[in-house]
């Protein structure tokens, strides 16, 4: 399977599609599965089969020598989902297997022989950690109220930014934190004190971590 590689408010759009060359057929696309990573961390965090507030297209088919059917998952990280990293699995499948009411819409024959044939695909997507990509007309005050911390702690990091009061451009880059090395025995709310921040201001941003506390 493939990797994405995504960003806190940007929007991606992935293109999902399969073929049977027998014409007559029918296709599916659906999702499947999904599994939080690392793959073998206990307890496994939970995860919901499509990615968060995403939307996936109805099919588009096309049928010529060939039957082809298209779907597309849009979605847009939001600022809680740092640091999010699910495998997400698709499986397609045939109609070859599936009673008709008119049974010479798909003949029995050596091309369609009366079992499903499904194929799976899957795609890990991660959300970089502490970069949020600035939508239209934002402010440092504004995207700081979302993260409950306050302007001053984001310019700190931000040193492109020579002044509070300047415009933020739009889809430009905001580091919203500092990526800190995980310590062996290490807790959330020790980790957040000695940042100066809440727990919960912790967990904004970082979704794996907000999932594990949920286990």
């Amino acid at each position: 399977g493939g990797a994405a590689d995504l960003f806190i408010g940007r929007s991606y759009t992935l293109h999902l599609h399969a073929s049977d060359d027998n014409s007559q057929d029918t296709l599916e696309i659906e999702p499947h599965s999904c599994n939080s990573l690392p793959a073998d961390r206990t307890p496994a965090p939970p995860c919901d089969v499509l990615p968060w507030g995403s939307e996936l297209s109805e099919g588009e088919e096309e049928r010529g020598a060939v039957v082809s059917l298209s779907r597309s998952l849009s979605l847009t990280p939001s600022y809680a989902h740092g640091g999010y990293s699910i495998r997400h699995c698709f499986v397609a499948r045939d109609g070859c297997g599936i009673p008709r009411e008119d049974p010479a819409a798909c003949p029995a024959n050596d091309r369609c022989p009366g079992v499903v044939e499904e194929a799976e695909a899957c795609v890990t997507l991660h959300v970089r950690r502490c970069q949020y990509v600035v939508r239209k007309g934002q402010t440092l005050e504004q995207i700081a109220a979302i993260y409950r911390t306050d302007w001053m702690q984001l310019w700190s990091h931000n040193d492109l930014i020579e002044s509070p009061d300047m415009a933020l451009a739009l889809d430009s880059f905001l580091l919203i934190g500092r990526v800190y090395d995980v310590q062996p025995y290490d807790i959330p709310r020790e980790v957040a004190s000695r940042f100066g921040m809440g727990e919960e201001a912790l967990l904004l941003l970082n979704a794996d971590i907000a999932a594990a506390a949920l286990a």
